[in-house]
């Protein structure tokens, strides 16, 4: 079920959901045509409808679900219905933001434009530069609705080093540009890396606020030294901030409407997410620790200068966090009417054999892919009725073997994928597929490696992995 089917009679493009970003954009490119969807090709389609969904052409067109015409569903009986926004509207709003609390979602038609080339890459810069890579960055979130072609680091029109990056591209420190004109397929596939590491990430929404940028940096900065001290084996982490201009939560309105609650915010928010993975197990506690006390004292601080917001993002948060309150009262109740209307009997509340489920009942929703014991873990949000117990996590084992720490990353990529011992591999690359991972907004990483020095600022756009991306300048002046 991953096949990709052009309707120029509506301008659609029906994708079943066992389909990967990827093989969608091959498919389209070859056709002049292009829909709103994840940034890197290893990410399932699914899933990153169901949560809500970032991508390059987001400023321009709208989140991710908010693009889709038509969702197919498997109901908890078995019935195969179509939501729309004329037939079952209600289940179809709430699909869009809501995950998997309603049915299985198994092919969705999603709203075509004309594509083509568009310009985007990866740019370095040294260490030094971070003071102003972050004030440029508070700058370019503010200005993001005056020209909704840009995305970190990214333009959606085939123009070389356009208006709103000349500010970013000309601070001093560059030390590599990847940037070019390309085609949506291959900036899809720029970062593509295996999966290993044990994970821990969580994520919370402040205001677009350069001393809360600047607090998470400096938070980061002592997490590492700490971690240089403590952790053993090869281990990674990474801060994500992503722009989310007010302009998503009007174009949820003018689609129809959407369960995200954006829609009740007028300036610009950033979304952030720590990130940290590491190898052994005995050390769980310190890195689920350190993960922990990082976007706590963050909310705190955010919260003492009044630079706080209550959204959190389903795809990133963790199994404590509830997603599904912070989309304000109004939204919760839709969600739980249409789950009595479509799924009465709760096969989706009650059945669902993930580890850790945010469900309804409790006021949650199904979460994403977290901190694991062996290879269990909580997946993203599933569109199959059936998984094992199997991180899709994300991880780059041989980025260890390349470079050092990696302070601040500017840029977009997927945390995706999945490992498992060999017997299991087939089946959960399966899973894999129906389910869609994790999709990762372009925004401001930080990102270090254990006991390794060399340190970096990194602009990019797409891929998978955002420590492969820095071991692709392995043959860069680094």
């Amino acid at each position: 079920m991953n096949s990709t089917t052009y309707n120029p009679e509506n301008d659609t493009a029906t994708v079943q959901s066992g389909a990967l970003w990827g093989s969608v954009y091959s498919t389209l490119d070859k056709l002049g045509v292009m829909v709103v969807g994840g940034r890197s090709a290893s990410v399932g389609t699914g899933g990153l409808v169901l949560g809500g969904g970032n991508s390059f052409y987001a400023a321009r067109k709208g989140l991710v679900c908010d693009n889709v015409a038509q969702l197919e569903v498997v109901l908890g009986n078995g019935e195969i219905v179509h939501a729309n926004n004329q037939d079952r509207s209600d289940l179809f709003q709430v699909l869009k933001g809501g995950g998997n609390n309603f049915g299985i979602v198994t092919a969705m038609d999603l709203k075509t434009f004309e594509g083509g080339p568009l310009w985007g890459g990866n740019v370095v810069y040294s260490q030094s530069a971070a003071p102003e890579i972050l004030s440029e960055f508070v700058q370019f979130a503010d200005k993001l609705v005056e020209d909704p072609y840009a995305s970190l680091v990214t333009y959606t029109r085939p123009v070389e080093r356009p208006d709103p990056f000349k500010k970013l591209l000309s601070i001093e420190g560059k030390i590599s540009d990847s940037t070019q004109i390309t085609n949506m397929t291959s900036l899809s596939r720029e970062w593509e890396a295996p999966n290993t590491y044990r994970v821990s990430f969580s994520t919370l929404t402040t205001k677009n606020d350069l001393r809360v940028l600047t607090k998470a940096h400096e938070l980061w900065l002592t997490v590492v030294q700490r971690l240089k001290t403590e952790a053993k084996g090869p281990w990674e982490g990474h801060q994500l901030y992503q722009p989310i201009p007010p302009t998503f939560g009007k174009d949820s309105v003018a689609h129809g409407g959407n369960v995200l609650g954006l829609d009740r915010f007028d300036e610009t928010l950033i979304l952030y997410e720590p990130y940290l993975s590491w190898t052994y197990p005995e050390q769980d506690d310190l890195f689920n620790g350190q993960a922990k006390w990082l976007r706590d004292e963050l909310a705190a601080f955010a919260k003492s200068i009044g630079a706080d917001n209550e959204s959190i993002y389903l795809d990133y948060a963790d199994a404590d966090q509830n997603p599904l309150g912070s989309y304000g009262e109004e939204n919760v109740r839709k969600m739980k009417a249409a789950a009595k209307k479509y799924d009465p009997q709760g096969v989706f509340q009650k059945l669902q054999p993930a580890r850790r489920t945010m469900s309804l009942a409790r006021s949650y929703f199904l979460g994403t892919a977290h901190t694991l014991v062996g290879v269990g873990a909580l997946f993203a949000p599933l569109t199959t009725a059936r998984i094992f117990g199997v991180a899709a996590v994300p991880a780059t084992n041989f980025v260890t073997r390349l470079f050092g720490c990696r302070d601040l990353v500017l840029g977009g990529g997927v945390l995706a994928t999945v490992t498992a011992p060999t017997e299991q591999r087939r089946i959960v690359l399966l899973a894999a597929n129906i389910i869609n991972a994790i999709d990762v907004f372009s925004g401001l990483v930080c990102y270090a490696e254990g006991n390794l020095t060399r340190k970096a600022l990194i602009l990019g756009s797409g891929g998978a992995t955002l420590a492969f991306t820095l071991g692709m300048f392995e043959a860069s002046a680094l």
